[in-house]
């Protein structure tokens, strides 16, 4: 391997070896491309869940909280902490991913919620950057006892009460948040000038063939989807990706959710007149795309802002099967069976 582009890898991007040798693997061997595969190699983003109680045994207060840590620029990006009088709560596992852990938190029984936004304010400002920066290193190291005597430290302090702690934290990368949190990366509005720089940098990043491409199938909703033909540029599209280079598979087990669904933006749609389909190409994050071949009857399932990830789950759920990308058999049979009929019916009215 290319030592000298690891070294440039390692210094702009202030990562491990071993990451920097992935991402230019990866990028198989292209440095451009190795520099913007980092954010899908660099687990620099740190995930906490904790669970905890304290008070008296006849008023007993249980809370939740959750956060999410850039620990290279050492400050929080999300975080919450519930509490309440339901002691349920201790049941709870922490060992999941994060948008499943904030939708138990935010379910929480509101008539059991106390109300108290100082211990949640106190807490999460009690921590500073380079306890944040240290953090990061806490957790790549596995020093869970360091990690839990820091956060009830902290959590002791705003309370003035013993603290009952359970912590559960794991390294993930901008590429994997982004996949859950779309919100949380925005793009800052840009005036007209940058605009158009932008529109520069990414005809010539077109112009190095920087892209990945993916091969991916579409989950298919008979009942809810939309027909190519009813897509538009920008709209969700939820796919399963099949690419079975390793790449691809590197980045199908990255990118996917629980149930195994990617959801990619469309950025543009073509017709094949010569096999009658149309082809999608849908963008998961920079550079990296996903390829989809689909007939113009189908339905696809598209994902809302308002109902992200629900329709397909729904149409995976019902067990509806994802397009092939082929004319089945029993698409075959039927056809030719309706075929023989006509020429059947059209003999018998020639012989009366």
């Amino acid at each position: 391997m290319d030592e000298k582009k690891l070294e440039i890898i390692q210094e702009t991007m202030e990562v491990k070896r071993n990451e920097a040798e992935m991402a230019l693997e990866l990028a198989e061997g292209d440095l451009d491309r190795a520099l913007v595969m980092i954010d899908y190699v660099d687990k620099n983003f740190i995930v906490v869940h904790g669970k905890f109680n304290y008070g008296s045994s006849n008023n007993r207060v249980y809370g939740l909280f959750s956060l999410i840590a850039d620990g290279k620029q050492g400050e929080f990006i999300k975080h919450e902490l519930a509490l309440s009088k339901q002691r349920k709560i201790l049941n709870i596992s922490l060992n999941v991913n994060n948008k499943v852990f904030m939708k138990t938190l935010n379910n929480l029984d509101p008539e059991q919620v106390i109300k108290d936004q100082a211990v949640s304010l106190n807490f999460f400002s009690s921590f500073n950057p380079t306890e944040i920066f240290n953090l990061l290193n806490l957790v790549k190291d596995k020093q869970q006892d360091k990690i839990k005597n820091l956060f009830t430290e902290k959590l002791e302090d705003v309370i003035e009460e013993a603290v009952d702690l359970e912590i559960y934290t794991d390294l993930t990368t901008k590429a994997q948040l982004k996949n859950f949190y779309s919100d949380l990366f925005p793009t800052p509005d840009s005036s007209p000038e940058k605009e158009e720089e932008e529109e520069e940098k990414e005809k010539e990043q077109n112009k190095l063939e920087m892209e990945i491409r993916l091969g991916c199938t579409p989950i298919v909703s008979p009942t809810q989807g939309q027909k190519v033909s009813q897509l538009k540029i920008g709209d969700k599209l939820a796919v399963k990706i099949t690419d079975d280079r390793e790449i691809g598979q590197y980045l199908a087990k990255l990118l996917h959710n629980s149930e195994g669904i990617t959801v990619g933006e469309i950025k543009s749609i073509s017709f094949n007149e010569d096999s009658e389909r149309y082809l999608i190409l849908i963008q998961f994050g920079p550079s990296i795309y996903g390829q989809v071949l689909i007939e113009p009857e189908i339905k696809l399932a598209i994902i809302t802002n308002k109902d992200k990830g629900v329709n397909a789950n729904q149409e995976k759920n019902k067990g509806e099967t994802r397009v092939d990308l082929n004319i089945n058999k029993e698409t075959i049979i039927i056809g030719s069976l309706i075929v023989l009929i006509i020429l059947l019916l059209i003999m018998i009215l020639r012989i009366y």
